[in-house]
């Protein structure tokens, strides 16, 4: 091989090598790079949704209980519902508590009865041992029957 000619092979060996080496870098840099896209930023809600089997654990356990017994005869809420303090939970059958007031009503009616003519009575005697002292000043009326009178 003639000299010039070697020299010529190497030189534009070295060009093509140094020309394959830059498209190299210039492709890896641009094929590196990745595609973004951008948006404006806006306020708003975010909502998604994510459907999966899973177990739902409530944050607290409350057990219910009242305070009289009684039979659960409307339920105004279902399981698994949000409630508030003070909120309707349940009615319990007030059959047996009604005809109870209804017993006690009628008892505090007769006690009351009661009261009055007892106090009716207690006038009476006052005003029968009124009229028996009136009577014994006169002499009218015997010192037995006042006695009598005042017990």
């Amino acid at each position: 091989m003639k000299p010039g000619l070697k020299r010529g092979l190497l030189i534009g060996g070295g060009v093509i090598l140094v020309g394959a080496i830059v498209v190299a870098n210039m492709a890896k840099g641009q094929g590196g790079r990745q595609g973004v896209q951008v948006n404006d930023v806006v306020q708003g809600d975010i909502s998604s949704t994510v459907r999966a089997p899973a177990k739902v654990q409530p944050e607290t356990h409350v057990k219910l209980s009242a305070n009289v017994p009684g039979e659960v005869v409307r339920i105004a809420v279902k399981e698994g519902d949000w409630v508030r303090k003070g909120q309707f939970l349940l009615e319990l059958d007030g059959t047996q508590y009604r005809a109870q007031l209804r017993q006690s009503q009628a008892a505090l009616d007769a006690a009351k009865s009661s009261l009055r003519l007892s106090e009716v009575a207690l006038e009476q005697a006052e005003s029968d041992l009124r009229r028996k002292e009136q009577l014994f000043e006169r002499k009218l009326v015997s010192p037995q029957e006042i006695e009598t009178s005042r017990t």
